[in-house]
């Protein structure tokens, strides 16, 4: 997970290093939010809410 607005992450860059990383791995961007999410904790639970249902659901078909 990261913000689209990471200011210590440049987002070209973290893409770029999904694909490199051992696993299957994906991004989840969470638009317009900087590296801390400050503010925006409520859109950081709900990605990483809809990320987990996702995990779970395909763990278990």
């Amino acid at each position: 997970m990261q913000g689209s607005n990471d200011e210590h992450g440049a987002i070209e860059k973290v893409k770029a290093l999904i694909p490199t990383l051992p696993g299957d791995n994906h991004l989840v961007v969470v638009e317009g939010v900087a590296h801390f999410f400050a503010g925006k904790l409520d859109q950081l639970g709900r990605a990483i809410n809809a990320w987990l249902t996702d995990e779970v659901f395909r763990l278990r078909h």
